[in-house]
């Protein structure tokens, strides 16, 4: 599994910024399976199979400006690449300072929808 993090990052919905992400993670996945066959020589050899994405990205905001559900897009950038990915929220947390209760982070764990990242390199 490759596990891409980057520097800069950006979440849409609708065409519209919502607000700048401040940390992220991008997995890239491949289910591969194996086979056997009378030309491979007893051993197992394996074929490309589907392809799949997810990330978690943390946010700095008073309102999660997303909900579990919702279809969004990221541009995510890492000073050399940037990746645009059409994704769905998964799963939402918050981090919260005891001390005065205020939102310190909103953590969005999310999987692709549909296709694969595009990267364009810089």
């Amino acid at each position: 599994m490759a596990v891409i993090s980057g520097k800069d990052g950006n979440l849409t919905r609708d065409g519209v910024q919502l607000c700048p992400i401040i940390n992220w993670t991008l997995s890239r996945t491949s289910n591969n399976p194996d086979y056997a066959a009378n030309d491979t020589g007893g051993k197992k050899a394996r074929v490309k199979g589907v392809t799949d994405s997810s990330g978690t990205f943390i946010l700095n905001s008073e309102a999660a400006p997303v909900a579990e559900g919702d279809k969004i897009v990221l541009l995510l950038e890492t000073g050399v690449s940037s990746y645009s990915e059409d994704a769905i929220v998964d799963e939402i947390s918050t981090e919260c300072d005891i001390t005065d209760g205020g939102i310190v982070a909103w953590t969005v764990n999310w999987s692709g929808d549909v296709a694969a990242p595009v990267c364009s390199s810089g």
